[in-house]
């Protein structure tokens, strides 16, 4: 895994020679993902045995990595971009990576109310919830844009389009021991389980993880706003079988490549996954 150098400027500040020091016998974990696909409610896992909480995991788009609280050994910190986070003058190394990866018509569903005037009223062209414009043409421009450029993100410079970030994250996973991608869809039905690598790269038991994973559900519990609606295959609820069939004409061998065949965007019952 290609990683930043860390800065070679002089620790003159003493707390910057203790950052070092305490760096230097750490792990430094990025917990990495697109855009809408289950960072936050990872860092409130994680969180939930800090002190300050989500806090002790920065989102270092707007948050400093000063921020970050130690836990069991290891630093975390949040970031979306498809190639690891440069650190600019301060001696950080990025040793392990998570990275989550969600089916990419729920991502983009959940985007687009990010955008919504009940979140943030970032769109290009203002609504005020995706209920609102369902069945719109509005809604079928924002939908065709994503099948097209794989994206909605103005972060998409750091991004990547959904596409490519998913796959080359992916890529490295195959090769790195030290990067572990996980499916949202995955920590949805037992998310104990699917972050039991934890147990190896920081040291935390089972009963603590599930106390984590519970503990996180109060802060993260669905509000129709930030968490809208935090289930899987939403889409089916917005997405006509027009849409979900113009997607899979242009996207479906890449979504394919990512663990999400034809058979999953399907109206019918998913069959229970094999053990």
């Amino acid at each position: 895994m290609k990683r930043s150098r860390p800065s070679t400027a002089p620790f003159s500040a003493p707390w910057l020679r203790t950052a070092a020091m305490a760096l230097g016998r750490s792990r430094v974990i990025g917990i990495y993902s697109y855009p809408k696909s289950g960072n936050t409610w990872l860092r409130s896992i994680i969180g939930a045995q800090m002190q300050t909480g989500l806090k002790g995991v920065p989102d270092t788009h707007r948050e400093s990595f000063s921020d970050a609280e130690r836990l069991r050994g290891a630093y975390f910190y949040k970031y979306h971009g498809r190639d690891l986070r440069p650190f600019h003058h301060m001696p950080i190394r990025t040793s392990h990576v998570i990275h989550i990866r969600r089916n990419p018509l729920d991502v983009f569903l959940s985007y687009l109310n990010y955008l919504s005037d009940k979140v943030t009223g970032n769109a290009p062209v203002r609504f005020p919830s995706v209920e609102a414009i369902a069945g719109t043409p509005l809604f079928d421009a924002y939908f065709s844009t994503f099948v097209i450029t794989g994206h909605l993100t103005r972060l998409v410079a750091v991004t990547g389009d959904y596409f490519d970030h998913n796959a080359t994250w992916l890529a490295r996973s195959q090769s790195d021991s030290q990067i572990c991608c996980l499916r949202y869809e995955d920590m949805l039905q037992d998310p104990v389980a699917t972050l039991s690598f934890l147990q190896d790269w920081i040291g935390v038991d089972e009963a603590s993880l599930a106390s984590m994973v519970q503990a996180a559900e109060h802060t993260t519990r669905k509000d129709n706003r930030f968490f809208w609606r935090k289930q899987e295959r939403n889409f089916l609820n917005f997405l006509s079988p027009g849409q979900i069939a113009f997607f899979l004409e242009y996207r479906g061998a890449q979504a394919e490549q990512l663990g999400y065949d034809a058979s999953y965007f399907s109206a019918l019952p998913m069959q229970e996954a094999k053990p």
